[in-house]
């Protein structure tokens, strides 16, 4: 008896872990994101394209706005990241204020 109850609890919450997947995981993104930006007393979102990466010990990637204004990344060099970043795609950025 108390198998069958085990098993029966088993199938009743991996239902409800498959069925509510979709609407808690970006929740649980969302929320994981803002503390990673708590750590900052002020910060803004830098939205521009990639003009320039320069690759060294480090990639250094070069960002400018539609106004003009630009900004330098310091990215660690990695397989990955030399394969995403691509001059002339967009980027967006989080730039922490440090007084």
């Amino acid at each position: 008896l108390f198998g069958w109850i085990a098993g029966r609890w088993v199938q009743i919450m991996l239902f409800h872990v498959i069925a509510f997947f979709p609407i808690i995981s970006p929740l649980f993104s969302a929320a994981r994101k803002n503390v990673e930006l708590r750590r900052y007393p002020y910060a803004g979102i830098f939205t521009g394209r990639v003009e320039d990466v320069r690759i060294g010990d480090a990639l250094d990637v070069h960002v400018t706005d539609e106004s003009g204004r630009s900004i330098t990344i310091n990215v660690p060099n990695t397989s990955q990241n030399i394969d995403r970043l691509q001059c002339g795609l967009s980027a967006i950025t989080v730039v922490p204020f440090v007084f």
